[in-house]
C-alpha cells in the first residue's frame, strides 16, 4: 500500500530511530522522518570524549542493503562519510562533507555535500520543519542515495548580522522524452543513465535580534537541458523574504517567496504557556517540480495550486495525562471555500504517562485523496479513512519492559474485507551493557501496510497481505564498541526472513 515510501525510508537508514516529537500519519511526514532519523544517526556516531565514530549496518533479506558511516570531529571541525550499497540492484551511493564551525567572523564553512535551511524551509530546506535557531543554517547531508547540493557554503557573523554564500554543481539522474528534454528529476539515485548537470548559486542576509529577526534569500537554479513542460525553465531565479517575532509566550513566523512566476507563502503563530501550546498556520507550497530543495509546509498534498490551513494543540488534562490535537484542511486556490472541494485530516492523541508506564491512544480521520497526492513515489489504492492505534509500554521491573501495540484501519464506503488489523506484543530485557528483545507481529488485511520494525515503536517496516512475524534481537555495548543483531521470520512464508547486523566503534 505504501511500498515506495517505506522502501525510501528503510533502505536509506536501516535500524535508525525516527525521533518524531508529535504524532502524524507516516505517509504525510516521510521527509521530516528522514531528516530526524539521519540527525539521530549522526548523534549515535559520537560519544562524549570521542573524536571518531564508525558504524556499519548490514540488512540481509530479498532487498539486501548495507550502510557504512564515519564521522570525525575535533575543535569545531568535522568530517562525515556515508557509503550505501544496494546489493540487489548492484548500486552504490556515496557522499561526504567537511565542516568548520567556530565562534568567529567566519562562523561556518561546508565543503562537499551539505544541506541549507532558510526561514521555514519552504524556499530551500533540509527536511526539518523547525523555525527555531538561526534564520539560515548549513547542515549535514542526508542518506547517500538522496540528492543534496555538492560544492561549498560559507556563513559570516558580525554582531546581529549574518551573511551566507553558497554554490553547487552536480550531475542528476532524469527521466527524459525522445527529444532529450527533462520530464522529472528524481530525488534519489536509481541508476539511470540519463543525467543533467544541476547548478545552484546564491546568497542570503539576515538580521537576528532577541525579539525580531528577518532575512532575505536569492539564488539561481539551473540545468543544462530544457524541460519538456512549457511551464518549466532551465534557469530559475528564486527569491524569498522571512521575518520572525519572539515575544514572551508568542512567536510569529512569515515567509514569502517567488520561483519564476509562481509564489509561495507560509505564516504561523505559536502560543506556548506553561504546558499548553498551540500553533495556527497558513501555507501555499511552491511547485515541487520547480524547486529542487525545499521542505513542504503543506501536510495534505503537493499541489502548488492549493492553500492549507492547520491547527495543532497540546495540553495537559489530569495528573500524568495529556491531549494532542491536529487538524488541517486543504483547498484549491481558485475555488470558493466549501466542504465539497476541501481535503481534510483530523488527528487526536490521548496520553497517560505515569512513572515507568506509557499509554497512548491515537485516532485519525482523513480524506483518501490525501495519500494519493502526497508524492511522486507514493502509489496507493483505497487508503484507509480511519485509523485507531493503541500503544502501551510498562517497565514492570528495572530490567524488564513489556510492549503492546495494536492498530485498526477502517475504510469509509468500502467493504469490511478491506479493513486491516495490526498486533504487536514484545518484551525487552536490559542489564548493564547487554540487552535482548523479542516479540510477535501480525498484519491481517487484503493489502500491504506499515508495521513497526521492533519494540521501539518508532521505526517502520512493510508487511505483506496477511502476514505474521516473530523477531529476536540483542545488543552488546563494550567500552568503545557496540554489536547488534535483529532477526525476523515470517510465520506465513518460510522464505521471508530478515537479519540486520550492526558493528560500531568510537575512538
Amino acid at each position: 500500500m505504501v511500498k515506495h515510501i517505506i522502501v525510501l525510508i528503510l533502505l536509506a537508514f536501516p535500524l535508525c530511530i525516527f525521533a518524531q516529537e508529535i504524532p502524524e500519519i507516516i505517509e504525510l511526514d516521510s521527509e521530516t522522518l528522514s531528516y530526524n532519523a539521519w540527525e539521530e544517526l549522526y548523534k549515535q556516531l559520537m560519544l562524549p570524549d570521542t573524536q571518531l565514530g564508525l558504524d556499519n549496518r548490514l540488512w540481509l533479506e530479498d532487498d539486501s542493503f548495507s550502510l557504512h558511516q564515519a564521522y570525525f570531529q575535533h575543535d569545531g571541525q568535522d568530517l562525515f562519510v556515508n557509503y550505501g550499497n544496494d546489493w540487489k540492484k548492484n548500486l552504490s551511493h556515496f557522499n561526504f562533507g567537511i565542516g568548520i564551525r567556530q565562534n568567529k567572523f567566519v562562523e561556518d564553512v561546508a565543503l562537499g555535500n551539505y544541506r541549507l535551511h532558510f526561514g521555514s524551509g519552504i524556499t530551500i530546506g533540509s527536511g526539518s520543519k523547525s523555525t527555531k535557531g538561526d534564520v539560515f543554517r548549513i547542515q549535514r547531508a542526508p542518506q547517500p542515495d538522496s540528492y543534496s547540493p555538492f560544492g561549498s557554503a560559507i556563513k559570516l557573523h558580525w554582531r546581529d548580522f549574518k551573511a551566507l554564500a553558497f554554490g553547487s554543481v552536480l550531475n542528476r539522474e532524469i527521466t527524459q522524452n525522445i527529444d532529450g528534454e527533462i520530464l522529472t528529476l528524481p530525488k534519489t539515485r536509481r541508476g539511470r543513465a540519463d543525467i543533467t548537470r544541476e547548478s545552484l548559486w546564491g546568497g542570503a542576509f539576515s538580521y537576528e535580534a532577541k525579539v525580531f529577526r528577518m532575512g532575505f534569500l536569492g539564488y539561481i537554479q539551473g540545468y543544462d537541458r530544457e524541460f519538456a513542460s512549457a511551464d518549466m525553465d532551465s534557469q530559475t531565479k528564486i527569491f524569498s523574504a522571512y521575518a520572525g517575532v519572539r515575544l514572551n509566550e508568542h512567536s510569529v513566523d512569515w515567509e514569502s517567496g517567488q520561483a519564476g512566476k509562481n509564489q509561495h507563502h507560509f505564516l504561523a503563530w505559536n502560543f506556548n504557556h506553561q504546558r499548553f501550546e498551540q500553533t495556527i498556520s497558513f501555507a501555499m507550497d511552491p511547485d515541487h517540480k520547480q524547486i529542487t530543495y525545499f521542505t513542504s509546509r503543506e501536510a495534505l498534498g503537493r499541489d502548488p495550486d492549493t492553500v492549507e490551513m492547520a491547527w495543532n494543540a497540546s495540553f495537559p488534562l489530569l495528573k500524568d495525562t495529556s491531549m494532542y490535537l491536529r487538524a488541517s484542511a486543504d483547498q484549491k486556490r481558485q475555488d470558493y471555500i466549501s466542504s465539497k472541494g476541501m481535503k481534510s485530516r483530523i488527528l487526536a492523541r490521548f496520553s497517560y504517562h505515569p512513572k515507568h508506564r506509557n499509554l497512548n491512544l491515537t485516532i485519525s480521520h482523513f480524506d483518501k485523496e490525501i495519500l494519493t497526492q502526497t508524492g511522486d513515489d507514493l502509489q496507493t489504492s483505497r487508503p484507509q479513512h480511519w485509523r485507531f492505534e493503541l500503544d502501551y509500554k510498562d517497565k514492570v521491573l528495572p530490567t524488564l519492559q513489556l510492549i503492546l501495540n495494536t492498530r485498526y484501519h477502517l475504510e469509509d464506503k468500502e467493504g469490511w474485507d478491506n479493513n486491516t488489523f495490526y498486533w504487536h506484543s514484545g518484551i525487552r530485557f536490559n542489564k548493564n551493557r547487554f540487552g535482548v528483545r523479542g516479540g510477535f507481529q501480525g498484519w491481517h488485511g487484503a493489502k500491504r501496510g506499515t508495521i513497526y520494525m521492533d519494540d521501539t515503536l518508532l521505526a517502520f517496516s512493510e508487511a505483506k497481505r496477511d502476514d505474521q512475524f516473530i523477531y529476536l534481537g540483542g545488543d552488546l555495548v563494550m567500552k568503545n564498541m557496540k554489536f547488534g543483531i535483529d532477526l525476523r521470520q515470517s510465520l506465513k512464508d518460510s522464505s521471508n526472513q530478515r537479519a540486520i547486523l550492526r558493528v560500531g566503534t568510537w575512538l
